[in-house]
């Protein structure tokens, strides 16, 4: 377990987070000379706003910001505003959840399984539960069936859409697991 401190936005002081932001424009390159009436009201805008987001999340932003490793990086405008900051941490968070959801995608071992995996998994089903299961791939249940001579394919089959043969896929499907496990659904 990585027991570092990560601190946020919210835990520094006014100079620290003002010598942040001068530093993360910097890398934009943009420099960030305010009043400082105007100072204190983009530095209560950011506490407000990008509080809870950790500083070094937070300044990498605006590197991948300069590198144009964001979408839209190269249409952004570099300006001192607490809406170019904010547009900025939502490319920045955005392009995060996405990078996040491509991994555990990639992790998704049900994904990766094979037609005759997904028939082995329904049929374990229904001999466990006696009862179909909610929503499996039928499609691909229907082709392994067709691969085993168990269902004969549809003539139309080639010529419908994916949700044609959906339907047709679950309904052929479920006529075929109710005759062979005497299934009342």
């Amino acid at each position: 377990m990585n027991n570092t401190y990560r601190p946020r936005i919210s835990s520094l002081t006014e100079k620290e987070l003002a010598a942040v932001l001068k530093e993360s424009f910097f890398k934009v390159g943009k420099e960030l000379k305010l009043p400082v009436v105007e100072t204190k009201i983009f530095l209560d805008e950011v506490y407000k706003h990008q509080g809870s987001i950790y500083v070094d999340a937070f300044t990498e932003a605006f590197s991948s910001c300069a590198a144009l490793r964001l979408p839209g990086a190269d249409t952004l405008r570099p300006q001192v505003s607490p809406m170019f900051v904010s547009k900025v941490m939502k490319l920045y968070l955005g392009k995060c959840r996405e990078n996040k959801y491509k991994r555990r995608l990639a992790e998704n071992t049900s994904a990766a399984l094979t037609p005759e995996e997904k028939y082995a998994l329904f049929l374990q089903y229904i001999i466990t539960n006696k009862t179909l299961p909610a929503n499996p791939d039928w499609v691909a249940i229907y082709k392994h069936l067709t691969a085993l001579k168990k269902l004969s394919i549809n003539a139309e089959w080639d010529t419908l859409a994916f949700s044609g043969k959906w339907k047709y896929a679950r309904n052929a499907v479920t006529e075929w697991a109710c005759r062979q496990y005497n299934i009342n659904e």
